[in-house]
């Protein structure tokens, strides 16, 4: 029921793109009638991207719950506090389902899963194309002359295990992410959805799975480590994407 539900929202959503508002297809400013169309799609096109939006959605989604579930697994008092407000959600809902707007409101929740992000981006990397001549310069002195056309990495680990914006980089600590700490991050170093008018289409698809993954998790389980928990993990190095060179391995112990 929850596929066919996500299936027909992205067919809606490619819907309401291609054919209600023109302007994702037509020259900005020029009027209805006289417009041009700058792209032409076809049935081809239309299921690339609901391919895309699928595979790429589970795939970085799974690699996200991976990582929290060892974070959780190895940082005991983190895991409490975030359980204590699974509890507390659970009990306000009174065996009713939540619903989007209450897992919105759970904050320690998003701040771990947020964490979880800024520690192990699932795509380690941001492509982009240049449209316009620019000199990018290095504190060095160095210097490379960008050109319309030139494909771009963004090194997303990188910028966000960088203590000039994340103090102690390599500790998980969702604290950077409360209300009074947030006002404190450069929007643009946190970029794991990446930034501007291309960023993620699915973040908000993604980050309501996750969350509902581990609401329900936490009010059933609780998660440890085990004799076969690496840690510090060690990166597969030959994947495109952020792996577990030997896997997860956590226990799930049932809960009272």
């Amino acid at each position: 029921m929850i596929g066919l539900f996500c299936v027909g929202a992205i067919f809606l959503l490619l819907y309401y793109i291609l054919f209600l508002n023109h302007n994702y297809f037509v020259k900005r400013g020029v009027p209805h009638h006289k417009a041009v169309p700058i792209l032409a799609w076809n049935d081809d096109d239309l299921a690339a991207q609901c391919t895309v939006f699928l595979f790429a959605g589970f795939e970085t989604v799974a690699t996200l719950t991976s990582f929290m579930a060892h974070e959780l697994a190895i940082n005991s008092t983190v895991q409490a506090k975030l359980r204590a407000e699974v509890d507390a959600t659970g009990a306000k809902l009174n065996g009713r389902r939540p619903t989007y707007e209450i897992i919105q409101e759970m904050t320690y929740l998003d701040m771990v899963v947020t964490e979880t992000l800024r520690k192990w981006p699932p795509v380690p990397f941001l492509d982009r194309r240049c449209t316009k001549p620019y000199l990018l310069e290095d504190l060095d002195g160095s210097s490379v002359q960008l050109q319309p056309g030139d494909s771009i990495w963004i090194p997303t680990t990188a910028i966000m295990r960088n203590p000039k914006y994340f103090p102690q980089p390599e500790k998980f600590d969702p604290e950077r992410f409360s209300v009074e700490n947030r006002g404190t991050i450069d929007p643009n170093a946190f970029i794991s959805f990446g930034v501007g008018p291309r960023n993620c289409i699915g973040s908000r698809f993604a980050l309501m799975e996750t969350k509902t993954t581990f609401f329900y998790l936490l009010s059933r389980f609780t998660i440890e480590s085990g004799p076969k928990t690496q840690h510090p993990l060690e990166i597969k190095t030959s994947s495109i994407t952020m792996q577990a060179k030997n896997g997860f391995w956590v226990r799930f112990r049932k809960r009272s």
